[in-house]
């Protein structure tokens, strides 16, 4: 079947980071935006951090992940986890706000993802699966993902005997195209 002879409009331009090959017919077809499924060498990676104990209830925002993306590869975000195990927390409550943040450093200035600026809640589950981000979060190639979390200066929660946890799992794929048109799909 032709691409011209599909029932709706097809692109004719390539996605940033594709080529128009030809399929099976020799017709030409784009590949997917390398976000939307690994392509050929890709690598996954599922990271998982722990402070032991908690930091103390000073208000400061204190880092629990911090990886880079490896040079000459992007990465994509597709699932995230916060977790505390330990006496004294309540769910939305704000003694414990996790970030997670990109960026060029690897201090906590990096960039704030929206929707994951303030977390109060877990998502995911330390024992069973990671929260699914829908879309993905779009990292470039040598920043740095940041998870963070900041203890309230007024807590119930005792530091001694308790854990903070943060995770995040993706891929990597070789980097080509713009990556400016990439970093701008980051932050919609």
């Amino acid at each position: 079947m032709s691409a011209r002879s599909l029932p709706f409009p097809t692109v004719e331009r390539p996605f940033q980071s594709g080529r128009c090959e030809p399929d099976y017919n020799g017709d030409a077809f784009v590949r997917p935006p390398p976000w939307s499924e690994m392509p050929v060498g890709g690598r996954p990676f599922n990271y998982i951090r722990v402070l032991d104990p908690t930091p103390a209830a000073d208000g400061t925002e204190t880092i629990v992940l911090n990886q880079q993306v490896p040079d000459g590869m992007n990465a994509v975000i597709f699932g995230v986890m916060n977790y505390f195990q330990g006496a004294g927390f309540e769910q939305g409550a704000g003694d414990l706000i996790w970030r997670l943040r990109t960026g060029p450093n690897s201090a906590t200035q990096g960039r704030p993802v929206l929707g994951f600026s303030d977390i109060r809640t877990f998502l995911g589950d330390f024992y069973r699966s990671f929260m699914q981000v829908d879309g993905g979060i779009l990292v470039a190639s040598t920043d740095y993902i940041i998870y963070t979390v900041t203890h309230a200066l007024v807590s119930p929660i005792v530091p001694a005997g308790t854990s903070i946890f943060a995770g995040i799992k993706g891929y990597y794929w070789p980097q080509g195209g713009d990556r400016s048109k990439m970093a701008d799909r980051a932050w919609l």
